[in-house]
């Protein structure tokens, strides 16, 4: 039962706690309780509970700030994929980037940096209730903006081109694959994000993103495990597929796979080990016992940890270990197929 000073401090729908949505007995809390270590600052007049939280709901915080803040803005990029629930990269400082039509060029407002709303001709563009209506309903779009709680933020498609745009290729892919992979945008609703920004500065990072992003990546490990497959100068391979043996049974469900010769890559996310899932003995002997089955068949299988795809230290590896095999040619036995990924 919540105690009667909780309910006297108006919480904003997105987890912040406005000062300007406090009635008097609220501000009077508020401050006590910030001096009293149960409330902290994330900028002036905004707060949040004093409790420790993982570092994703930390930046989330941050970006309902900065789209509270900067009520004309648009959150963008990261910020914007924090709010819609996607993954992403942190970004440098865990700045949040805003769309706004009252700035020129770009500039920082504390951990907020502003930069300047434009058109699909390049143009400086005010950003009016009309636009923010559209698409405000569902949570799909072609680069059109929504709104949710006040806060304004460009579309999963749009957001994901704005931070390749800023931050590189590598960012926005995560953000694309992410929202393909939950349903939140489609291929060609990146497309249309990226034709709606034709001559803005990091177009070719855009691009990419557009052109290469799919929708069977689960987890920021396997996107970055298909970035660092490309940098590796690799053909494209399938992603979650079903390897079956001779007699057409099921054998395991592999991350990467090159049918032609019989190459897997697996990313190894750290929480498959750590016990979360069940004692980690018993997960290590399971993967042992499918690797085995895997390589009974003719197969030969990668296994590819976070620090190696993050860092892209697993590059050189991921080539020589390509390159080994297919001097040596395909030949295994066993069938596959896609995996039916359907949720």
């Amino acid at each position: 039962m919540a105690s009667p000073t909780d309910t006297t401090i108006r919480t904003h729908p997105s987890g912040v706690i406005l000062l300007r949505d406090q009635t008097t007995l609220g501000t009077k809390e508020l401050r006590r309780r910030f001096r009293t270590g149960g409330l902290r600052r994330i900028t002036r007049g905004v707060y949040a509970t004093g409790e420790d939280r993982p570092r994703y709901e930390e930046y989330r915080l941050r970006a309902a700030a900065a789209g509270l803040i900067h009520s004309d803005a648009t959150v963008t990029g990261t910020g914007a994929a924090a709010l819609h629930g996607l993954d992403f990269l942190y970004p440098p400082g865990l700045i949040v980037d805003v769309l706004s039509p009252r700035v020129n060029g770009s500039r920082k407002s504390g951990f907020v940096r502003l930069r300047q709303h434009r058109n699909s001709h390049g143009e400086a563009e005010d950003v009016t209730a009309e636009d923010t209506a559209r698409g405000a309903q569902e949570d799909r779009g072609n680069g059109d903006t929504l709104t949710s709680a006040g806060i304004r933020t460009t579309s999963p498609a749009h957001s994901a081109i704005e931070a390749a745009m800023i931050h590189g290729p590598r960012s926005g892919l995560v953000i694309s694959e992410s929202a393909l992979w939950k349903g939140k945008c489609r291929r060609e609703d990146l497309a249309a994000a990226l034709n709606a920004t034709p001559n803005r500065k990091g177009r070719p990072a855009a691009r990419f993103v557009s052109r290469f992003a799919r929708d069977r990546s689960q987890s920021v490990g396997e996107t970055l495990t298909t970035w660092c497959i490309w940098k590796a100068g690799l053909p494209e391979p399938l992603q979650q597929v079903d390897i079956f043996d001779e007699h057409g049974q099921w054998v395991a469900k592999v991350d990467f796979f090159w049918p032609k010769l019989g190459i897997i890559i697996e990313f190894d996310g750290e929480v498959k080990m750590s016990g979360e899932y069940g004692d980690p003995v018993t997960a290590a002997r399971k993967r042992l016992e499918r690797d085995t089955a895997l390589t009974n068949l003719g197969m030969r299988i990668l296994h590819l940890k976070w620090a190696e795809v993050f860092t892209e230290a697993g590059i050189p590896t991921i080539r020589s270990f390509y390159g080994q095999f297919e001097r040596f040619g395909g030949g295994y036995i066993g069938t596959w197929r896609l995996a039916d990924l359907r949720r």
